[in-house]
Order: structure tokens, then sequence, then C-alpha cells
């Protein structure tokens, strides 16, 4: 039997500037706390969900008050894939056997009676 998980959802509101807004300079998304989605769209699969952190500004400014911070939290238990497979440290040229001197023995001697 294949088991899906879903998950129920409040989003925030989606709208540039009214209910979410990016810094221009660090790239920190914010949303606006008392902003809700106003379609009914509440689940998704396991797939896909991010796990975030919505954290409060740490100043008194008025215009920060009602806006968290969304931070991306990697889960616990979770193991990046990577990509890329490391590769064994190896030179290309052998450059340090330019200069060695190569002995080549001239005779060959050959047994007849092993032939």
């Amino acid at each position: 039997m294949n088991t899906v998980y879903v998950f129920n959802c409040e989003w925030f509101d989606p709208v540039k500037n009214i209910g979410t807004r990016v810094h221009p300079i660090y790239g920190i998304i914010e949303v606006k706390r008392g902003r809700r989605y106003a379609k009914f769209d509440p689940f998704i699969i396991a797939s896909q969900a991010t796990q975030a952190y919505y954290a409060n500004y740490p100043s008194r400014i008025r215009g920060k008050q009602d806006w968290l911070v969304v931070m991306k939290k990697k889960p616990r238990g979770v193991i990046e894939k990577t990509s890329t497979i490391p590769s064994a440290h190896q030179e290309e040229f052998m450059s340090k056997l330019k200069n060695l001197p190569i002995n080549v023995d001239d005779q060959i001697i050959i047994n007849e009676s092993e032939l």
C-alpha cells in the first residue's frame, strides 16, 4: 500500500510590496504578519514542502513591526546529495620523469630448447 503525506498550510499574501517583499541589497525575504492568501488552496504534498523559520525584527521600528523575516531551514536528518564525484589527485603530466636516464639492455637471450 502506498502512502501519500499531505500538509495543511496557511499561506501569506504573495502580492509584491503588499504581503511580501525582498530587501534590495541583502535579498532578505519578508512577509506581512497579518496578510493571508485569499484563495482556498490549503494542501500540498510532502515533496513540495520547504521548511522555513519566521523571525520577528529585533528592533521597535514602526515600519518593521508587522513584518516577519523568512529564513529557509534545512530539516534535521536530511543529507544533501552532491552531484559531483570527487576525483583522485592526479597530475596531467609526469614532469619529474623527463631527466631520468633510461637503461636498455641490448642483449636478448632466448632459450631455443623451450621453443
